[in-house]
């Protein structure tokens, strides 16, 4: 059997074509890394954190959180206080003539005037009561157990939501800058089959090419422009979404 060996010129110009074509990729990466440092989105938006803090502000989902933990820390307090429900003040006015005993009669003489003193005056009472039912003896620690109970769950609630809310938010704003990215990478492939299709037409004029290759040309920069579009809108869908995350308008710089 025998063994084929590549001559020792033809593997020198193997390793150098690929060593050029290597090099023009890294070019063709150079050269989009560069222009996307140079229009690179996230200079012109507020940067995450400032999201996030305009997030925890406007956020209708924390809001909403927050009147429930309101809500729940006044249940506990109410509930602290149920017992003052079991209090009963009262109080009476009246102003009239009244009838009254005099003296004698008072100190149980015998031969004392039976006779009323009719007197013009004004009376009032005051009184409290307290009715306390069994039920609220044994059943009051409990009932402010389970309040706070909820009052904590409320908070817990709305820790959860802020972790969900920061999840959400550092996700869409990076769909936002690489949203962008494809934006203007789709953009200068769309402005080079513009160039290409305004030259197919002149060759086409001039008989330099065929009908099936102008036609050809002119369907990739179709292609290339139905790109574009998806790309903006997927753009304008991701910058909706993140004012929709933060709960405000994104100012742009």
């Amino acid at each position: 059997m025998k063994c084929f060996v590549l001559p020792q010129k033809f593997i020198f110009i193997t390793f150098f074509l690929l060593l050029i074509q290597g090099g023009k990729a890294q070019e063709i990466e150079y050269f989009i890394d560069k222009s996307l440092e140079d229009i690179d989105f996230s200079k012109h938006i507020p940067s995450l954190d400032s999201l996030k803090t305009m997030a925890w502000e406007h956020s209708p989902l924390l809001k909403y959180h927050d009147a429930d933990i309101e809500y729940f820390k006044v249940n506990e307090s109410l509930e602290r206080r149920k017992w003052l429900d079991y209090i009963y003040a009262d109080a009476n006015y009246n102003y009239g003539m009244f009838n009254y005993l005099n003296n004698e009669q008072l100190s149980g003489l015998p031969a004392a005037n039976q006779n009323l003193i009719n007197t013009e005056a004004s009376r009032y009472t005051v009184g409290m009561t307290l009715k306390l039912p069994i039920s609220a003896i044994f059943n009051r620690k409990k009932s402010v157990q389970a309040e706070t109970a909820l009052y904590e769950r409320a908070k817990f609630d709305k820790e959860v939501a802020r972790q969900e809310l920061e999840r959400a938010l550092i996700l869409t704003y990076n769909e936002l800058l690489k949203a962008h990215k494809l934006l203007f990478i789709s953009g200068t492939m769309l402005d080079t089959y513009k160039v290409q299709s305004m030259r197919a037409e002149t060759d086409y004029k001039n008989g330099l090419i065929s009908i099936s290759e102008y036609t050809r040309l002119q369907q990739q920069m179709n292609q290339s422009f139905k790109e574009f579009e998806r790309q903006k809108s997927e753009f304008l869908l991701a910058y909706m979404y993140l004012e929709n995350t933060i709960g405000t308008k994104l100012e742009l710089e």
